[in-house]
């Protein structure tokens, strides 16, 4: 079969919101797009109806609809004060409407395979589909999303086990914990969320933690906690903070507003606050206090139904949940064209790849909260690659973004060495590094909370 030349256009592989943001930017620079999305409708992992989709019943979105928005799109008041998967889910294809984005997207086309066949001065990609047919694009876009594989540890004595172990991604409702005795292992969003479901449909339910955590409430003062770091809630009489507190001085407040969790049975924190992500979830407070959870050390290893934990305590169960993550992986592009970060893909500044022209990755970096927002931000840097490549202007501001500018984005702090960690960024560094690429570099940059950016293309 002759491939198909398209080289006119960038391929997008997926159509999930990262690859929605990655081709609406694309085309108000006025670069042609295809996207490629494996399922048959828009919505990435909010699409519950997609046999890879990780979401469960129970989902919602982990941070607050005013923080959580397209730039120029708002969530509509009417959602959700943090919104279900089923309202993230319309509200995307909403957005793909509104900026007549789905016309670009090619539906049931599955990705299996990439390679470069240009030169450093015509980049081309050809890029092989799962029915055999073949295209070549003037470049790649990765915006698959970071939960796709699941990451699932093997626990000692496993294959003894005369329950049943699932990864989180496989977990759908309640119903599934009916009768059973429930241990949750892992603490990530997924994981406290699952835990609380099997609190309330599971016979009994437990909640495995390898570490303490910080913990913090996702309603504060009246107020979504996030407008806390926005400097936009007002305090009760007598509670204060320090004149213009900074960032990380706002989430300690957030933080202590918990109180001491040890006495609840939850282990304190082994690290400081932001060497790894937080919880955002009270209800698992809730449930301990109610008795219809309890917390536990890691797992040490399985002996038939018995589940024995690293503080000698062991009990019985019927199901185990390993929230435990997930791996990003690229399957169908060779790694020799990313670096890669313990066997991860790390693309620089989240977005460029520096071992082969035209590659790019769309929502890649891992951090709290303004999460499309930030991908978007992130997605102008491969807007102003792909415009010097394509259109001949700002040469050397591409070449200096690739090969000069690097900064740490972790901003010099220490982080827990933990896979969910691997592409952690600060955000204050990470806003800084906007700052930069706007005023030094000139590269186009919008505020999470812009109207006008992206007005010309909206169409409804």
């Amino acid at each position: 079969m002759e491939p198909s030349d398209v080289s006119d256009r960038l391929c997008i592989v997926g159509g999930g919101p990262s690859g929605l943001i990655a081709a609406r930017a694309l085309l108000r620079a006025g670069v042609a797009v295809e996207v490629l999305e494996r399922n048959s409708s828009l919505g990435g992992i909010w699409d519950i109806d997609s046999p890879t989709s990780p979401v469960y019943e129970s989902c919602n979105f982990i941070s607050d609809r005013e923080h959580s928005g397209f730039i120029g799109y708002r969530m509509p008041a009417h959602l959700s004060e943090y919104p279900t998967w089923a309202e993230v889910r319309d509200y995307i294809r909403d957005f793909a409407r509104d900026y007549d984005l789905e016309r670009y997207v090619k539906f049931n086309h599955e990705v299996v395979g990439a390679r470069f066949v240009g030169s450093e001065e015509t980049p081309r990609w050809e890029v092989r589909l799962a029915d055999g047919s073949v295209s070549i694009y003037r470049g790649v876009v990765w915006a698959c999303g970071q939960q796709q594989e699941g990451h699932r540890p093997r626990f000692a004595g496993e294959e003894t086990f005369s329950g049943a172990i699932i990864h989180s991604s496989q977990y759908r409702s309640g119903a599934d914990f009916s009768g059973k005795r429930v241990l949750v292992v892992g603490a990530g969003n997924s994981g406290v969320d699952i835990a609380c479901d099997a609190a309330i449909f599971g016979d009994s339910a437990v909640l495995s933690m390898r570490r303490g955590y910080w913990w913090l409430p996702k309603w504060l003062f009246g107020r979504p906690t996030a407008f806390m770091y926005d400097e936009d809630v007002p305090l009760p009489p007598g509670i204060t903070l320090p004149e213009n507190a900074t960032y990380d001085e706002r989430r300690a407040f957030v933080a202590s507003c918990m109180g001491d969790l040890t006495r609840i049975g939850l282990a304190a924190p082994d690290h400081p606050l932001g060497a790894t992500h937080p919880i955002a979830n009270e209800q698992v407070v809730h449930q301990i206090t109610h008795g219809r959870l309890r917390p536990a050390a890691d797992v040490d290893h399985i002996e038939g139904s018995v589940v024995h934990f690293t503080d000698g305590r062991r009990e019985e169960f019927d199901l185990i949940v390993a929230a435990t993550g997930y791996t990003v992986t690229i399957p169908w592009l060779s790694s020799e064209y990313y670096d890669t970060i313990e066997g991860e893909p790390d693309f620089h500044l989240g977005t460029i790849s520096l071992r082969a022209p035209a590659l790019y990755a769309v929502g890649l970096l891992h951090f709290p909260g303004h999460t499309y927002a930030v991908w978007d931000r992130l997605a102008q840097i491969m807007v102003a690659d792909v415009v010097a490549q394509t259109q001949g202007t700002d040469v050397d501001r591409a070449r200096r973004i690739r090969h000069e500018y690097n900064p740490d984005l972790r901003g010099g702090k220490y982080l827990v060495d933990t896979p969910r960690n691997r592409r952690q960024v600060d955000t204050p560094t990470l806003e800084q590094m906007f700052v930069e690429l706007r005023d030094d570099f000139g590269i186009p940059m919008p505020d999470r909370f812009d109207e006008q950016f992206y007005r010309e293309l909206r169409v409804g």
